[in-house]
């Protein structure tokens, strides 16, 4: 399990890194051949601590992600990295620390 560094973490022990919610949306139909890598780089943004969570919709025809990043900018940067990005129509919403 990842846990947040000690540059991470407030005076009162808190994460700090604020949080975005992407909701993720089809934008066209993907290769089915991309699932696997798609599944591979989702699970190395939770391995590194960046996807805290992620929901799918029962029709999957949409998702939501709760990524921890400084800024926007790195939570797109963070976005480019999957294999579905061009696939898919995201908007991103800051919650927060």
């Amino acid at each position: 399990m990842w846990t947040p560094g000690l540059a991470d973490i407030d005076e009162a022990y808190v994460d700090a890194v604020p949080r975005f919610l992407v909701h993720a949306l089809w934008a066209r139909e993907p290769p089915a051949e991309l699932a696997a890598a798609e599944s591979a780089a989702v699970e190395r943004l939770q391995a590194q601590g960046i996807l805290k969570s992620r929901h799918v919709a029962a029709d999957h025809g949409q998702a939501w992600l709760e990524l921890r990043a400084p800024d926007s900018e790195t939570v797109q940067r963070h976005l480019k990295t999957l294999p579905l990005y061009e696939y898919l129509k995201f908007e991103v919403t800051m919650l927060g620390v």
